[in-house]
């Protein structure tokens, strides 16, 4: 273990370079509830992409058996309509019988029936503004008894408390272009990671979100992917298309800068108290 991170450690070194883990969906969702919001329809849009191919295709041969005195045309090939999904993550804690998905604008939470084969719409809310709004990435928080989750679109971040559906914080222009990935320290609860196509990592307080908390811009190209380690929450790991995967050490901003587990008011405490030495 770096001499940092060990507990007898009292020192908060500098931040240097050097998995929350998002389940795959592996059930159905039953979207019959909701129109084409989630989940992927694929049945129902290829029957009706089928029923308009058959009906043009008829109309085509119609028209071309007139032309060539009642020969027949062959029938063009048919298109496969799939609605993608755009993120799926799991409830952090509990009885893994809940889940949000993330569909273009609208945000999306189930309950998963015993038989885990199905799952049934509990309540969703919609991205509401001008242009084609969609979310990119969303993350669970594992705080405040799993009732808050952040999203990004575009260029913001956005909290949402899904006990009622509402926003809670909005962090405009949170990134300079799009925001590509989100997560939350599993120890601070205010804090949420963040990267996008600026080549940038930041750290937010959702308390404040007018500034990041630390800004890291040790990448070249898009950051596609950002996780903090479970176990050891100054652990950061950040991967991009500039081939690179870079492990960072956020001591400054953990649970543990100065060696041992601490939270928000007793770091507040000790802050003051260096303040008053000087």
């Amino acid at each position: 273990m770096p001499k940092e991170l060990e507990s007898g450690s009292h020192e908060s070194p500098d931040d240097s370079s050097s998995n929350a883990q998002t389940l795959e969906l592996l059930c159905h969702l039953d979207n019959t509830a909701h129109g084409n919001m989630a989940g992927t329809r694929r049945k129902e849009v290829k029957g009706r992409e089928d029923r308009r191919m058959d009906e043009r295709n008829k109309q085509m041969e119609a028209d071309e058996g007139k032309r060539n005195g009642g020969g027949k045309r062959t029938k063009g090939k048919k298109e496969e309509v799939w609605e993608k999904e755009g993120s799926v993550t799991w409830e952090p804690m509990g009885d893994g019988k809940r889940l949000i998905s993330l569909a273009d604008n609208h945000l999306l939470l189930w309950d998963l029936q015993e038989s885990s084969t199905k799952a049934v719409l509990s309540s969703s809310v919609a991205l509401e503004g001008k242009g084609q709004l969609k979310f990119t990435s969303g993350r669970w928080s594992p705080h405040h008894n799993c009732t808050q989750v952040a999203t990004a679109n575009d260029t913001a971040i956005r909290g949402w408390d899904i006990r009622t559906m509402s926003q809670i914080y909005c962090i405009e222009n949170a990134h300079g272009q799009l925001v590509r990935d989100l997560d939350f320290n599993p120890n601070k609860q205010y804090y949420l990671a963040s990267c996008g196509d600026d080549c940038k990592v930041k750290f937010w307080d959702t308390r404040n979100i007018y500034e990041p908390v630390k800004t890291l811009e040790e990448h070249s190209h898009w950051v596609w992917n950002v996780r903090y380690n479970h176990s050891h929450d100054q652990l950061v790991l950040t991967g991009s298309s500039d081939s690179r995967v870079i492990l960072s050490n956020m001591v400054s901003i953990s649970s543990e800068p100065f060696g041992h587990l601490v939270d928000d008011d007793e770091l507040s405490d000790q802050e003051d108290h260096h303040h008053e030495d000087k």
